[in-house]
């Protein structure tokens, strides 16, 4: 298991992109308050834009309209960490032809995807455009269907703070054996069905336990399940997971959310389940019929890997 993790958080996809972002200038204007973890916080007066962007193109690939659906509730749910409402999306659809009836198909499914979910929950889609052809005759190869998202919302100027220690970790939704299209079957090959469409209502529920101060921090599930959120809000933390260890770590279920409390009465209406608290030397994982240390240096070389990858 401790090989996966160090695998899985190590994948481009889940490793940091500081690399990226570092090298643009985010004072511009004096604006920016927090490029941190789920989404960005810009000041605006007296409120915050918040953004978030992306897609899932493993999930989308096998299923389109649900993973597009996804990509619309993931990105509310970024927004959701810190405590903003949605106000717009736009999108860049990025496909191969649509010569081929399977993009032509691919395409439609994502559209009515992005429609459904966006009406469910209320967010007017206000632009975007369309990048089709993106494949080589020659080498025989096509993009996976990319439906980029943008997102921006709008709430209090908020910066995103890590737990403190002692303060509890709770896992807030529902997970499923999800692994189609997740990181862990992109570095296994293990296969297995994408995630269903969440249900958003979870988002406001996190929303407002944010604006009420009723949780120390908060992140949604994505891209590298449990383990990922884990390793970016608390990489020193004991933790312990009931059942099959692949599904309760791997899994990238959407509509879930990793916080972090004082008290478990803050979560008081909540359906939720504490899974540990924050504080140790490593991250601990306390599996069915194992036990896991991930220590803070193992940690840091595989989330650098990009980083030290593209610096070389």
């Amino acid at each position: 298991v401790k090989d996966l993790a160090l695998a899985v958080l190590a994948h481009p996809d889940v490793a940091r992109k500081d690399w990226i972002y570092g090298q643009y200038d985010q004072d511009v204007q004096q604006r920016t308050v927090s490029v941190r973890n789920d989404a960005a916080v810009l000041r605006l007066e007296e409120a915050a834009l918040v953004l978030s962007c992306g897609c899932n193109p493993g999930h989308i690939y096998l299923k389109p309209f649900e993973g597009t659906a996804n990509a619309v509730i993931e990105n509310a749910s970024n927004l959701a960490c810190l405590g903003a409402d949605p106000l717009c999306l736009v999108n860049c659809l990025n496909f191969a032809s649509p010569a081929h009836p399977e993009i032509s198909w691919q395409l439609e499914q994502c559209v009515l995807g992005l429609g459904d979910a966006a009406r469910k929950m209320g967010i007017p889609v206000v632009g975007g455009n369309v990048s089709l052809y993106n494949e080589s005759d020659e080498f025989g190869t096509q993009i996976k269907p990319t439906p980029s998202l943008g997102m921006v919302g709008r709430g209090d100027v908020r910066r995103w703070m890590p737990p403190g220690d002692g303060d509890l970790l709770a896992l807030i939704g529902t997970t499923e054996p999800d692994f189609g299209g997740s990181i862990l079957d992109a570095v296994t090959g293990c296969g297995g069905h994408a995630p269903a469409m969440a249900d958003p209502a979870t988002i406001t529920v996190v929303r407002n336990l944010v604006n009420e101060g009723r949780v120390t921090a908060a992140t949604d599930l994505s891209s590298g399940g449990l383990l990922a959120a884990l390793a970016k809000v608390a990489p020193r933390s004991e933790v312990t997971l009931e059942g099959d260890p692949l599904e309760a770590l791997f899994s990238e279920t959407y509509g879930r959310f990793l916080v972090a409390v004082k008290d478990e009465s803050d979560l008081m209406g909540v359906e939720h389940r504490i899974i540990g608290r924050v504080g140790g030397d490593a991250l601990t994982l306390r599996l069915t019929g194992e036990a896991v240390a991930i220590t803070p240096v193992e940690l840091e070389t595989a989330l650098s890997s990009t980083t030290r990858l593209m610096r070389y």
